[in-house]
C-alpha cells in the first residue's frame, strides 16, 4: 500500500466499531513500482433487461490493478463513467435526501428509504486491513446548484458523491466520482442503479449495510418499505443494436494521467414494441403576402409521462426533417443583420452561462423550448446562425438550437442545416442525430422582431407544412405528418390580390449637379413595393443630351468578367435592395464598362457581393448592353434580354430596388437644354399566378443655367472640284465649337441661288430605315467628327433616304466608331431663294469639329446655273443651340477658281 501506514488505527473489526484515527494527506502518497490500471475485460455496464424502452436496473462493474496481495498498484482518486446514449434518467422519481440528513448520524447517513436508488459494493483495503463493504446508494439534493442528480453513499466518515450528468451532444449520462477518499483502497466496485427505484422488488435491500474488515461481512437492516409510488428512475435507449460505455480513472499518485477501458452493451432489443406517436403543430406570425415573417413549429410526444414502471418508454426523435411551405423563404433583410456563432463560442455554452458569454446576441435567429418527463422546469434557449460550414453539419446555412434547464444543469444541443430549394428557395430544417432524451414538447420559434427571418407567399391561400420524423426505434420508418398555414391577406392589411399581383414599380433619378453643360454624378433607382409582382428586365432611356464622356475609361476585357475588372473600366456604384419587411438588405457593388454584348458595341457589368451576414454567396452579375440612340443621342441602358437574378445559389432575392450611381469624375456631362426632360424606364414584371407584365415609367429631368451657356460655333464652306457653269461641284462644311459651348440644336443653310439642285441625279435613293442596307449608290458624301466624349474620331458616310412624306429625299449623315452611331438628317428645301439644307434636331452632343464632304462630278446633286468665278458668294447661315440661343452667320462660299482671274478677284472669292 503507497499510503503512509500511520494514517489508521483499528479499534475493532464490528460494524460499529470501525473507526478512523486520522485522514492521510495525498501530498505523501507514493507511486507504487507497477502504474495505475483497470483489469482488461473488467469493466461492465449490464442492465437487467435488454429492453428497448424498459425501466431496467443498471449495474457498473470495475476493478482495478492489483498485485497477489490484493494491493491496488495506487490509489484511485477519480473515475467518470459514459453510458451509452439512450440510457437516461428521472431525478424526480423518488424524494431526495437532503445534505443535512445524508451528514447526519456517526455511522451512517440518516436518508429516508425512499431516497434509496441503489448500491454500492467494494472490495479493498483500509490500511493493511482487508475491507468488504455493501452500502445503500441515495439520491441527494445537489450539494451545488446546477447539477442534474447527486447520488451519494456514506458509512463511518466516509462520504462520497457520485454526480450524475447530462451530455448536451447526444443526451447521454456520464456518472463521475471525484476525490475518492485517500483512506480507502478500493479493488473492485459495483454500483447497482435500481430502474424503479420505489418498486416493492427492492425492499430486501433497501436500507440493508453490510462491512466486513478482514472477516466475512457482517449485514444490519434491510426490508425496509419506500412507502412511495413506483416511479421509473431509468430507461433503457429506444434504438436498437449494441451500444458502448466508456470509463475513464486517475489515480493520486499520478493525477495528470489516466487509463481508460471500454464495454459492449447489449444489444438492445424489441425495437418493434417501442411507441412513437408525434404530433406537428404549425404557425407564421404573419398572415399577410410578401411579407417579413417568424415561423413556430411544435414537436410533440404527449404519451410518454413516465409513470408506469411496466410501460415501455417512447422512443425518442432521432432526425427531423420539417418542410417548410411552398412559397416560405428565407428574407435577406433579416439574415444581413447577423453574425455567426463560431465552434469556439459554442464551446463556451453551459447551462449557468448568462447570453452572449457562449454565442452572441447577433447571432440568434430565435428561441427554443424543450419540456421533459425528466425534468423539473422547461429547457429554454436560443437559436443561432452557425459559422457556414465550420459547425457539426457541415452545412453553409446551419443553426445550433440550445437549450438549458439551468437549477437542473441540463443543456440540450441539438445542431440543424437549413436546405433551400435551388428552384424556389424553399427552406427545410433538418435535424440529424438528436439527443435521445423523452420530450413532451419541443418548440422551435425563428424570429420575433419587426424584420422576420422568412418571406411569406406572393399570394394567399392554405399552404401545407410538412414533416418527417424519425424515431430510434425505427430509423428505416419515418412517420410522415402534415400541418396547414394560412395566408389571408395583403401587406399590411390589404385585401387579398385577386388574379394577377399589382406592378406598380417606382422610378426616380436626378443628377447632384443641376448645371447645364457641367459634370455631374447621376443616381438612378427603381423599386418596387410589398405585395406587387417581381421585376424581371429593364431598360433605361437617359434624357437626351444626358451624356457620357468614355473617352478615358476603360473596356474590361472579356477575360476579367464578371468580377476582375479593372480600376480603369469602373463607372461608378451600384446598390441592391433585397428583402421583405422595413429596412431592406443593402448590398453594394460596381458597375463597369464593357464591350460588346447582345447586338450593342458596349455593355455595363452591374458585380455586387452577395455578402449577407456571415454568408458570401460570391457576386450577383448582371451584364447588360450599352448604346446610343442615334437620332437622339440618349443613352439606352439595358433591354429585355437579360433578366434580373432572383436567386444566389439557391437563396431568394426578394429584389426590392436597384440602385445606380455613376460617379466616376467626368463621367457624365448634363444636357445643355433646359428644356423639360425624363428618364424613361420600361420594366418587365412577373409573378406567379399572372404571368409577364409590364409598365412604363417617366421620371421628370431638368438642368438650369442655359443662358450662362455660351453658343459661338463657326462653320467654313467650301466648293469642290468644277467651278464651271453646268458643273457639278461638291461642297465641304468645316462646323466647329469650342468647349463649354452649347451643343448645336438646328441648322439653316441657304445656298446661293444659281447653285441649283440638279432632279436628273435623283434615280438612286434608300427606301430603307437600316442605313447598313442602303446601297452603295446611295452614297452621296462622307463626315467625320471629333467629339470631346470619346477617344476615337466619329467617321461615316452621307446618304440619300427617301423622306417620310413626299418631296425631296433626306440628306442623312451616319457617324460612329466603335463605341457609339449618330444619324443627323438634313431636309432639303427649294424655294425660289434657292436650295436651302435644314437640320431640325441635332442630338444634343457636343462636337469639337465635323468636317463634311458632299460628293461632285458624276455623283453629284448639285450644279452650276453660272460660272461660279464670275463673282464671289455668301450663304445665309442661322444655328441654334440646345440652350435657346441662335448665331447667324454670312460664310463666304469659297473655291479655287482658274488662274485667269485677277487676284483682286481670287481675294473676293476666298
Amino acid at each position: 500500500m503507497p499510503l503512509a501506514q500511520a494514517c489508521l488505527a483499528i479499534a475493532s473489526s464490528s460494524f460499529v466499531g470501525l473507526l478512523l484515527i486520522g485522514p492521510c494527506d495525498p501530498a505523501t502518497a507514493q507511486p507504487s513500482a507497477e502504474p495505475f490500471g483497470i483489469v482488461p475485460g473488467s469493466f461492465e455496464l449490464s442492465p437487467s433487461s435488454t429492453e428497448a424502452g424498459a425501466h431496467a436496473d443498471l449495474s457498473i462493474t470495475v476493478e482495478f490493478a492489483h498485485g497477489e496481495n490484493g494491493r491496488t498498484f495506487n490509489d484511485l482518486r477519480a473515475a467518470e463513467f459514459e453510458l451509452p446514449a439512450g440510457f437516461i434518467g428521472n431525478a424526480r422519481a423518488v424524494p431526495s435526501c437532503t445534505q443535512a440528513d445524508f451528514l447526519a448520524g456517526d455511522l451512517v447517513a440518516q436518508c429516508p428509504p425512499p431516497s434509496q436508488v441503489g448500491t454500492v459494493d467494494f472490495d479493498g483495503h483500509i490500511g493493511d486491513n482487508e475491507l468488504s463493504a455493501t452500502l445503500p446508494l441515495y439520491i441527494l439534493d445537489p450539494a451545488q446548484p446546477g447539477v442534474p442528480a447527486e447520488l451519494g453513499f456514506r458509512f463511518l466518515v466516509f462520504a462520497q458523491r457520485v454526480v450524475i450528468g447530462v451530455r448536451p451532444q447526444d443526451g447521454g449520462l456520464a456518472i463521475s466520482v471525484d476525490d475518492v477518499s485517500v483512506n480507502l483502497e478500493p479493488r473492485r466496485v459495483m454500483i447497482s442503479i435500481w430502474g424503479t427505484p420505489a418498486a416493492a422488488a427492492h425492499d430486501p435491500e433497501r436500507g440493508r449495510r453490510c462491512l466486513g474488515l478482514g472477516v466475512q461481512p457482517s449485514c444490519e437492516g434491510g426490508g425496509e418499505a419506500a412507502g412511495v409510488q413506483p416511479t421509473p428512475f431509468l430507461a433503457n435507449p429506444t434504438g436498437c443494436g449494441p451500444a458502448r460505455a466508456e470509463l475513464r480513472a486517475s489515480s493520486w499518485e499520478e493525477p495528470a494521467s489516466s487509463v481508460g477501458a471500454s464495454a459492449e452493451v447489449g444489444p438492445i432489443g424489441g425495437c418493434e414494441a417501442v411507441p412513437f406517436e408525434p404530433e406537428l403543430e404549425a404557425r407564421a406570425s404573419s398572415g399577410a403576402t410578401d411579407s417579413s415573417s417568424g415561423f413556430t413549429v411544435s414537436l410533440g410526444m404527449p404519451g410518454d409521462d413516465w409513470s408506469d414502471p411496466d410501460a415501455i418508454s417512447s422512443s425518442a426523435i432521432r432526425n427531423a426533417r420539417v418542410v417548410l411551405p411552398q412559397g416560405f423563404s428565407l428574407n435577406p433583410a433579416f439574415i444581413a443583420g447577423l453574425t455567426a456563432c463560431t465552434s469556439a463560442r459554442m464551446a463556451e455554452e453551459s447551462p449557468a452561462s448568462a447570453p452572449g458569454e457562449g454565442c452572441p446576441d447577433a447571432s440568434k435567429i430565435g428561441s427554443v423550448e424543450a419540456r421533459s418527463p425528466l425534468l423539473g422546469e422547461p429547457a429554454k434557449g436560443g437559436i443561432y446562425l452557425a459559422e457556414p460550414f465550420e459547425n457539426p453539419t457541415g452545412a453553409r446555412f446551419a443553426v445550433y438550437a440550445i437549450a438549458k434547464a439551468p437549477s437542473a444543469g441540463v443543456q440540450i444541443e441539438m445542431p440543424a442545416r437549413l436546405e433551400l430549394d435551388p428552384q424556389s428557395g424553399r427552406p427545410t430544417v433538418a435535424i440529424e442525430g438528436a439527443p435521445q432524451l423523452p420530450l413532451s414538447s419541443l418548440v422551435l420559434s425563428l424570429g420575433a422582431g419587426p424584420i422576420g427571418p422568412l418571406v411569406t407567399p406572393s399570394t394567399c391561400g392554405s399552404f401545407e407544412v410538412r414533416a418527417e420524423l424519425t424515431p430510434y426505434s425505427a430509423p428505416a420508418e419515418p412517420s410522415l405528418l402534415a400541418e396547414r398555414l394560412s395566408v389571408g391577406q395583403g401587406p399590411g392589411g390589404t385585401p387579398c390580390p385577386i388574379g394577377a399581383l399589382p406592378f406598380h414599380p417606382d422610378l426616380a433619378a436626378a443628377s447632384s449637379r443641376r448645371r447645364a453643360g457641367g459634370f455631374s454624378p447621376l443616381r438612378i433607382r427603381i423599386g418596387r413595393n410589398a405585395g406587387e409582382a417581381r421585376i424581371d428586365a429593364v431598360s433605361l432611356r437617359l434624357p437626351p443630351g444626358l451624356s457620357a464622356r468614355l473617352g478615358g475609361v476603360a473596356v474590361c476585357p472579356e477575360a476579367a468578367l464578371p468580377a476582375s475588372c479593372p480600376r480603369q473600366s469602373l463607372l461608378g456604384r451600384t446598390l441592391v435592395e433585397a428583402g421583405a419587411g422595413p429596412v431592406p438588405a443593402r448590398l453594394p457593388g460596381h458597375l463597369y464598362l464593357a464591350g460588346p454584348y447582345a447586338g450593342s458595341p458596349l455593355s455595363v457589368v452591374l458585380v455586387t457581393p452577395a455578402r449577407l451576414g456571415p454568408f458570401d454567396l460570391g457576386a450577383l452579375v448582371l451584364r447588360e448592353p450599352l448604346r446610343l440612340n442615334p437620332r437622339s443621342g440618349a443613352l439606352i441602358l439595358g433591354s429585355f434580354s437579360a433578366r434580373l437574378p432572383t436567386a444566389i445559389d439557391g437563396f431568394p432575392l426578394h429584389l426590392r430596388g436597384l440602385e445606380l450611381v455613376l460617379d466616376r469624375p467626368r463621367l457624365v456631362r448634363n444636357p445643355t437644354s433646359c428644356l423639360p426632360l425624363a428618364t424613361s424606364a420600361l420594366l418587365a414584371g412577373s409573378d406567379d399566378v399572372g404571368g409577364a407584365q409590364a409598365a412604363a415609367l417617366s421620371a421628370p429631368y431638368r438642368v438650369e443655367g442655359c443662358r450662362r451657356l455660351r453658343f459661338a460655333p463657326t462653320l467654313r464652306l467650301t466648293m469642290l472640284g468644277t467651278t464651271a457653269r453646268n458643273g457639278h461641284p461638291g461642297l465641304r462644311a468645316v462646323f466647329a465649337s469650342h468647349a463649354g459651348e452649347a451643343n448645336l440644336a438646328s441648322a439653316s443653310i441657304s445656298l446661293p441661288p444659281d447653285l441649283l439642285f440638279d432632279f436628273d441625279r435623283l434615280g438612286a435613293i434608300c427606301a430603307d430605315r437600316d442605313l447598313d442596307a442602303c446601297p452603295p449608290r446611295t452614297i452621296v458624301g462622307r463626315v467625320r467628327a471629333i467629339s470631346p466624349l470619346l477617344a476615337e474620331p466619329l467617321e461615316g458616310r452621307v446618304y440619300l433616304r427617301r423622306a417620310p412624306q413626299a418631296g425631296l429625299p433626306d440628306v442623312v449623315v451616319d457617324l460612329g466608331n466603335p463605341m457609339v452611331d449618330l444619324h443627323v438628317t438634313e431636309r432639303l428645301r427649294i424655294g425660289p431663294a434657292g436650295v436651302r439644307i435644314v437640320t431640325k434636331a441635332a442630338p444634343d452632343v457636343p462636337i469639337s469639329k465635323l468636317v463634311l464632304v458632299i460628293a461632285g462630278g458624276a455623283r453629284g446633286l448639285l450644279v452650276y446655273s453660272r460660272g461660279f468665278c464670275r463673282g464671289w458668294r455668301q450663304v445665309d447661315v442661322t444655328l441654334r443651340g440646345h440652350n435657346g440661343q441662335s448665331r447667324k452667320l454670312r460664310p463666304r462660299l469659297s473655291a479655287r477658281c482658274p488662274a485667269r482671274h485677277s487676284a483682286r478677284e481670287r481675294r473676293r472669292m476666298r
